[in-house]
């Protein structure tokens, strides 16, 4: 099983992402489909990998919930500039909405890679370094597909609100949500 800790978009960043994939997907066919019933969710990815062969869902889940108890609700909000729209470099086939990090991100991104890859998660392949939505990936009409993808101007700031751990499907795409936890906190614990 692969699995993926992310962070949430807030609503406009959402919409944004959805209209934008739509559109790719009215010009090229796209294997990430953000549709009611594409199932595939908006996020921006702080650490992905296959379930290793001596963890168990539940421990990760366990450790996460401890781990996010130490969280504050600024930890949990980020708010990052949208950089660059773009084919990917490597294959020219993933359009990304680039974010410039935040000290904030960069430094809960390395607690939680800390915390999960190698005891209970292993890489396989590799990631993009830079924090980033994935817009859509597709096989032909890549320069028509990235055009359909910015008919739309992605908003200047995103606000990645909330995270989740998600299992993940083809392309990266997260497929279904196995626990969140909000932005917001009452008493210092999730809701």
């Amino acid at each position: 099983m692969k699995l993926n800790l992310h962070f949430r978009l807030d609503a406009a960043s959402d919409d944004w992402a959805r209209r934008s994939n739509a559109a790719v997907r009215a010009v090229a066919p796209s294997r990430i489909d953000f549709s009611e019933t594409g199932r595939m969710t908006p996020h921006v990815t702080l650490a992905m990998g296959f379930l290793a062969e001596s963890a168990s869902l539940e421990a990760v889940q366990s450790d996460l919930e401890a781990f996010m108890v130490g969280l504050t609700e600024s930890d949990r909000r980020v708010d990052c500039a949208v950089t660059d729209v773009h084919l990917d470099v490597t294959q020219g086939r993933y359009i990304l909405a680039d974010l410039a990090p935040t000290a904030a991100f960069l430094d809960l991104r390395r607690a939680v890679r800390a915390l999960l890859l190698g005891e209970h998660l292993v890489v396989g392949g590799s990631y993009a370094d830079t924090p980033h939505v994935t817009l859509a990936y597709v096989e032909n009409d890549a320069e028509r597909a990235l055009a359909a993808a910015l008919a739309s101007p992605p908003p200047a700031r995103m606000v990645l609100s909330g995270l989740a751990l998600g299992q993940v499907g083809s392309r990266g795409a997260v497929i279904s949500t196995l626990a969140s936890w909000p932005a917001t906190t009452q008493a210092g614990a999730p809701v």
